[in-house]
């Protein structure tokens, strides 16, 4: 079955000089028998049982197994082979202490893919005399019973050679006959291979007889037929013939020995001579190698795998040692995965997801959206919300669209003023920043279901009915409570609770208006508090927090209806046909000039949109504008070389009257102009209400160019925000889609503060990515640097593994669950410090910063990214230092090099 042809191995030492351990060895061995290898120190006799057993590699020569050459032999097939064909037994036991005496055994069955059953361990422990031991620990054994554990562990997986490398050599002399005694009854039917100094021994037990000196082998003897009986009678330790008794040289007698020997002399009816009686050395004669017969049979390898509990077991002993370093590893650990997903959650900074949390953290009730248009093309494109209005249409669209519904909000470009309160009262220290409503922000009709829904209460009164009535909201009564209400007449009222103010009458836009009711918006007027304070004495960081909060509140005073005047439809509806919404020249402009006088409006409208009424024509009504003729302000016409000077009715009648005009424009990224334009029409000439301040009124085929899609009846619309955070991304991701060149753009302090704010977090997430990545790569090292520790104290146990014929995979698995532990320990306590730093954080932003924003964003991504991380690290870090102990020989790491 076994043979060597030409083996040789060389050593280098660490100074260079190479030592010849094999020199050309050339061995067949029998198919069973006891053969012993023996030699002086340096020999090479435990050089060629590893070799043998593919626990060291061979520079030259081949191993024929089975008929098979191992030349091209890789060192996952020699660990193969020692898993399905070899039992190793050493010197120092090398039984796994972690292990019970059964555990031990049934590992070497359970590597070849078997299930160890409890009766086949029974069996073979009685086998070697330790029936009942399977419970116990090895460090509970002598020593010869660990090697009988050994032994056990070799048999059990019923291999066809066992290779024993001073099996006795930690043994008394009679303990060390006992292990001979049964690996002489093993080889009756396995080739056993022993490596022994004792030639005694193996001249007694031996079949075969191997010596070496200086890698050679110098002589090969066998025992000679017929002279086996006389040797296994030695083997017993006595034996009688006639009235002589021939004791073992060395040998102790027993108890039952002692029972023998009085059965005998009882037999034999006279005196009993004792002898003691050495091995006869004339028993041996010279090996023939060619009455060795191997037979023919196939070669099957059998690839090891290790148990998922032998592994974890294996593995978690490993956490028993170095305790300091592995708290140490586990809290920087800890750390560098915390702060890892710490930066991720910075690092995957996603402008939806931060948008949709920060809306529900803030605790926002109300969605309003504006019109952005996409302006220019490419690179240059960019959006432009100023001046858009939204349609009654789109109104309807963006309810179906969002489920929500939406009311519109009617800004006029009137004076909107807070009007009647006493100015004299001081609102602010702080200059222009003030935390009071000091302007209406547009026209609103509410409902009583819009206010439920909304989550809004009447605090005072009631809704408006008729078109003399409004209602606004406590924060504007704030303003009045503060300063106090003046009259029409000049009589001041000090406003101390919600129904001083009903009653009270407000001059808006030259109407007078009555107030009838009050609804709370819910303004928290305590968190902007601090706006209107005196700066001086305030550091710098209190200062920019103040002007964060002014800007915050300006939006939810610009977007919100916190600032609005709440009349009824009837009423909304009159203040729409009063105040049309023209069409406003944001990016695009127009500018009529002649030698004497210019024109320059912002705002265009077509004349069926006007009141031909309020029109002072020129020469003669128009009912259509030819091509060359406009309308314009008469309020907008301007002498050249002198700012602010007016025309009178008269004298502007006149000049339009001789006058002509060029028109140019800019739309669409081109430069257009128009010659011979005549004014043929005054707006506000009559002092009628200024709704036609800065506007040009043009014909059809200039008004039709589509300036902008921006015109509509309400400047922004209001519906209620959702309380549920998968409604909230909703809204926000409609909001932030692309509609061809539109997009309904949402608008509060949220997204204010937000998209300020948003391409620094998108560059500072790069950031963060990069800073993350290099936590992870910390808490690899660290965990790698550990598991190379583990594996430098347990590398005598990896030894051991390989020799009874794990493969690296198994050696990897079981330090890939060491490091697995850490890390699942890790990945709790990194999980459960990273929710819980990051809402510290985020509260911080909050509450010391007046920041809204939601900045870090834990959730299922960071805990399920941590878990991935974890398993990934615990695999790199362990396959470094394991691809390193796996690159070694078995035989290096059994000797712990």
């Amino acid at each position: 079955m076994l043979e060597t042809r030409n083996l040789k191995k060389v050593y280098k030492t660490k100074k260079g000089v190479s030592v010849t351990a094999l020199n050309d060895v050339s061995i067949k061995f029998p198919e069973k028998g006891l053969v012993f290898l023996l030699g002086k120190s340096g020999s090479g006799k435990s050089t060629l049982l590893n070799l043998l057993g593919g626990l060291d590699k061979y520079d030259e020569g081949e191993i024929i197994i089975k008929g098979v050459s191992s030349k091209d032999f890789k060192q996952s097939h020699f660990d193969s082979y020692r898993n399905t064909y070899v039992g190793f037994i050493f010197q120092e036991y090398n039984v796994l202490e972690e292990f019970s005496v059964g555990a031990n055994i049934a590992l070497a069955i359970e590597l070849q893919g078997k299930k160890a059953t409890d009766e086949e361990i029974n069996s073979i422990l009685k086998q070697v005399d330790l029936e009942g031991f399977g419970d116990r620990k090895p460090n509970e054994l002598s020593g010869g019973q660990k090697q009988r554990v050994a032994i056990a562990r070799a048999l059990v997986k019923q291999p066809e050679i066992i290779m024993a490398d001073e099996p006795t050599g930690a043994l008394d002399s009679n303990t060390g006959r006992q292990v001979f005694e049964t690996l002489k009854n093993l080889s009756k039917d396995k080739l056993v291979i022993v490596v022994s100094h004792d030639r005694e021994f193996a001249e007694q037990f031996g079949d075969r007889i191997i010596e070496l000196a200086d890698g050679n082998v110098i002589d090969d003897v066998t025992r000679k037929v017929g002279y086996e009986k006389q040797g296994e009678e030695l083997n017993n330790g006595i034996s009688f013939e006639n009235d002589t008794m021939t004791i073992k040289s060395g040998y102790h007698l027993t108890e039952e020995d002692r029972e023998r020997i009085n059965q005998y002399i009882d037999g034999i009816g006279t005196d009993l001579k004792a002898v003691i009686k050495k091995a006869d050395r004339g028993s041996f004669q010279q090996t023939n190698e060619e009455d060795i017969v191997h037979k023919k049979g196939d070669f099957k390898l059998i690839k090891s795998k290790l148990p998922l509990k032998n592994a974890f077991k294996i593995g978690a002993s490993g956490l028993k040692h170095k305790k300091i370093r592995l708290v140490v590893t586990i809290l920087l650990s800890f750390v560098a995965f915390s702060l890892f997903a710490l930066a991720d959650t910075f690092g995957n900074y996603n402008h939806i997801k931060t948008c949709t949390n920060s809306i529900k953290d803030t605790n926002i009730t109300y969605a309003s959206v504006i019109k952005s248009l996409k302006i220019g093309s490419g690179m240059n494109a960019y959006w432009n919300d100023y001046g858009n209005s939204i349609r009654e249409d789109e109104i309807t669209k963006l309810n179906k669209d969002t489920g929500l519904d939406f009311t519109g909000v009617v800004v006029t470009n009137q004076d909107m003023v807070l009007p009647n309160y006493n100015k004299e009262v001081e609102l602010t220290k702080n200059g222009d920043m003030c935390h009071y409503a000091t302007d209406f922000s547009g026209y609103a009709n509410l409902t009583e279901a819009k206010i439920k829904e909304m989550g809004y209460k009447i605090v005072a009164g009631k809704l408006p009915k008729d078109n003399n009535e409004i209602a606004i909201s406590s924060y504007v009564y704030e303003t009045y409570a503060k300063a106090g209400y003046i009259s029409e007449d000049g009589t001041k009222s000090e406003i101390k609770y919600y129904n001083d103010l009903v009653g009270k009458k407000l001059k808006i836009d030259k109407k007078e208006f009555t107030i009838v009711g009050i609804v709370d918006t819910k303004v928290d007027m305590d968190r902007y508090k601090s706006i209107s304070e005196d700066s001086k004495g305030k550091s710098s960081a209190q200062n920019l927090t103040d002007f964060a909060l002014s800007q915050e509140l300006s939006h939810i005073q610009e977007y919100s209806l916190a600032c609005d005047i709440f009349v009824s439809e009837e009423m909304l509806n009159s203040i729409k046909e009063e105040y049309p919404n023209y069409v406003q020249l944001i990016n695009n402009y127009m500018y009529v000039s002649s030698d004497d006088t210019y024109i320059d409006s912002s705002r265009i409208a077509s004349l069926s949109e006007i009141d031909t009424k309020d029109v002072t024509w020129v020469d003669g009504e128009k009912t259509k504008l030819a091509d060359n003729e406009i309308i314009i302000d008469i309020n907008a016409l301007s002498k050249n070389d002198e700012e602010g000077y007016s025309y009178s009715k008269k004298e502007a009648l006149k000049i339009l009257k001789d006058s002509q005009y060029t028109l140019d424009y800019y739309i669409n990224d081109e430069d257009k102009s128009i010659n011979g334009v005549k004014v043929v029409g005054v707006l506000n000439a009559d002092g009628k209400a200024d709704k036609y301040s800065d506007l040009y009124v043009l014909p059809d085929s200039l008004y039709n160019l589509k300036w902008t899609e921006g015109k509509g009846e309400y400047s922004y619309a209001v519906a209620t925000m959702p309380t549920n955070k998968a409604d909230i991304e909703k809204l926000v991701k409609y909001c932030y889609t692309e509609q061809g060149n539109m997009k309904y753009q949402i608008e509060n302090s949220v997204t204010f503060e937000l998209d300020t704010v948003n391409e620094v977090l998108k560059v500072m997430s790069k950031v963060f990515l990069y800073i993350g990545i290099g936590f992870a790569v910390f808490a690899m090292i660290m965990l790698s640097n550990f598991i190379a520790t583990s594996i430098s104290y347990k590398k005598q146990e990896i030894g051991i593994l390989r020799a009874i014929g794990a493969r690296s995979n198994d050696v990897f698995r079981i330090f890939f669950l060491e490091s697995f532990i850490i890390a699942m320990i890790n990945f709790v306590l990194s999980t459960i410090g990273t929710g819980v730093a990051t809402a510290i954080i985020n509260g911080m932003f909050r509450k010391k910063a007046g920041i809204l924003i939601t900045i870090l964003n834990f959730g299922p991504r960071q805990i399920l990214l941590l878990l991935v991380i974890s398993i990934g690290v615990a695999a790199v870090a362990s396959f470094i230092p394991v691809y390193k102990i796996a690159s070694k020989k078995p035989i290096e790491a059994i000797r712990n090099r």
